[in-house]
């Protein structure tokens, strides 16, 4: 981490923690309470400060770590300074897995693998609670606000009627009332985790390989099974109740072609005042869409030769298996929000048939919950003929 972005971020932590003790002193000065408007404030800004010095904590781990792995004669992981939200395809390496198997194999040099794999490492952030979401989505994840959690059971309201009566109004007239009804919904956070095969404690003296075990067995897979279940989860037992499943959004049938389809979808969001901001498609259906042709054989949105983030109807699209082929969502993801009561940590064991085998088990676990905070903002499309 550059001197510059480091100055930058204590900068902006100055910033945030001074605007938090103004508004505290305001409050204490005038004898009385926060107004709503300052504890949301308030609640917000310690988030924001939260977020800053987690970077903070991390740049240094991640420098300190590299020192340290050059001094054993490696190279070191290499980290970058990207944003929140920044995505790597599994087998390339992410910036996430490089950290993770970094301190492992300094953690394994120093102490033992036998010492290392006694219980969790502490590892970095996989999903952060509160991040600036990235102005080019690449997953489900990416689209969703984020907030930390601080217990395991919370409360949250949700939106069930929005009618809208605003008018002109002639003097000494009546005023129209609007209705807008929330309702309570009571909400746990959820166990997301999964475990490696074992793997051979030699793994971790080569940085490489146990950098492409992290990423994709354990880090991708584990964002995966979360995106499933804001997508589809069934409310039973200890899954979400996820998108597809819950009461209030709203539906748009098939009409004509995919094309015709997705932007009807469209329409009807913003017919019930909402903003859509980007559509979520499984890969089958976008390579539908991707390959369409005029009839001269010309692609309408690039065919193969298409880079850069996907569009449709001037939206982004998240392209994922996450949600079933033949379905297709469209929404202000605004109205959404990730609860992280716990961030994916990493637990490594060799004891039993791995103690005799020099084998380690891998394990990711978080505890997330999620939010459904205005249904009507989202549309599930029937894709299918």
């Amino acid at each position: 981490m550059s001197t510059t972005m480091r100055e930058a971020l204590r900068r902006d932590l100055a910033t945030v923690l001074g605007e938090t003790k103004a508004l505290a002193e305001k409050a204490a000065g005038e004898g009385r309470d926060f107004t709503d408007e300052e504890r949301d404030r308030v609640v917000s800004l310690t988030a924001q400060a939260d977020g800053i010095k987690t970077r903070l904590q991390q740049y240094a781990a991640d420098e300190k770590l590299s020192k340290a792995l050059g001094e054993l004669g490696e190279a070191g992981p290499r980290f970058n300074d990207g944003g929140p939200g920044d995505y790597v395809p599994a087998g390339r390496g992410s910036k996430w897995a490089r950290q993770v198997a970094g301190k492992l194999i300094a953690a394994a040099d120093r102490h033992g693998v036998k010492a290392l794999t006694s219980g969790s490492i502490d590892v970095p952030s996989i999903v952060e609670p509160i991040v600036e979401l990235p102005a080019r989505p690449t997953r489900i994840l990416d689209l969703i606000p984020r907030q930390r959690l601080t217990g395991n059971t919370y409360e949250y309201l949700r939106q069930t009627v929005r009618t809208n009566n605003a008018a002109v109004v002639a003097d000494a007239a009546t005023k129209p009332t609007s209705v807008y009804t929330v309702a309570p919904v009571e909400e746990r956070a959820r166990v997301i985790a999964h475990l490696s095969e074992p793997i051979p404690e030699r793994y971790f003296a080569d940085h490489a390989e146990l950098v492409q075990l992290i990423d994709r067995e354990m880090r991708e897979d584990a964002l995966l099974a979360l995106e499933a279940e804001v997508v589809g989860g069934d409310g039973t037992g200890e899954h979400f109740t996820g998108i597809l499943n819950a009461s209030g959004v709203v539906t748009q049938a098939w009409s004509t072609n995919i094309l015709t389809t997705t932007r009807k979808a469209r329409t009807t969001l913003e017919n019930l005042l909402q903003r859509p901001t980007a559509y979520v498609l499984n890969p089958a259906d976008w390579e539908a869409i991707d390959l369409l042709q005029d009839n001269e054989g010309r692609y309408y949105y690039g065919g193969p030769s298409s880079v850069g983030t996907p569009m449709l109807h001037g939206l982004p699209v998240v392209v994922t298996p996450a949600i079933t082929a033949g379905v297709g969502l469209l929404a202000d993801w605004n109205r959404a929000k990730l609860r992280v009561r716990e961030d994916m940590r990493l637990d490594a064991d060799r004891s039993g048939d791995n103690f005799k085998k020099n084998l380690v088990t891998l394990r990711v676990e978080g505890r997330y919950g999620f939010d459904l905070t205005r249904p009507t903002a989202f549309c599930e499309i029937d894709l299918t003929a």
